[in-house]
């Protein structure tokens, strides 16, 4: 692995950061001198991440980051990201995942067939596009299914033992669902 960052880091006149510091930021040292074929997903999306900021752009493009990698990967990931974020980075991330997206950007851009079709913050863009909200919690309050139905742009609540499944418009009753938990 620390050859293919030498190598990249060749590829520059000014290295503005140092490789070996660069894997350890990203928790590859022990990985130092592993075949990149030995690597995990996530593994490989670092060295990925540490190839692209080994010359400390201004703005990096991140395409598809944590496609097919596990929830505990895909959070230290998205831990990246944001590092590179906080140290004043533009980050172009492309993603299928809008969760991704809500977590990670200022604004969204959905593009159909090549062509922007609208850009927004994240929660605008979900409450325009996707009113419809559903949210499974559990509870053993026993005015809990009283209360749910009782909340302006709740359409449906469904109850089975504890868990219920509470179906409607995300921009009125989400927002009171906060309140009781």
């Amino acid at each position: 692995m620390w050859e293919a960052v030498d190598l990249w880091a060749s590829l520059y006149q000014k290295k503005a950061t140092d490789g070996e510091r660069l894997l350890e930021q990203l928790g590859l040292t022990d990985k130092r001198n592993a075949w990149f074929m030995t690597l995990s997903g996530g593994q490989k999306q670092r060295l990925f991440i540490a190839l692209a900021l080994i010359n400390d752009p201004e703005v990096v493009f991140l395409d598809e980051l944590t496609t097919g990698l596990d929830p505990q990967s895909r959070r230290a990931i998205w831990d990246l990201v944001r590092g590179i974020r906080q140290r004043g980075k533009t980050v172009f991330l492309t993603t299928h995942l809008m969760e991704e997206a809500e977590r990670l950007c200022d604004r969204v851009a959905i593009i159909e067939h090549g062509r922007i079709i609208d850009i927004d913050k994240p929660d605008k863009l979900v409450d325009r596009h996707c009113p419809e909200r559903t949210v499974v919690l559990a509870t053993a309050n026993p005015l809990a299914e009283e209360l749910f139905r009782s909340i302006l742009g709740v359409e449906t609540v469904t109850r089975t033992d504890s868990r219920f499944t509470i179906r409607g418009i995300s921009a009125r009753f989400f927002p009171i669902l906060k309140t009781f938990f």
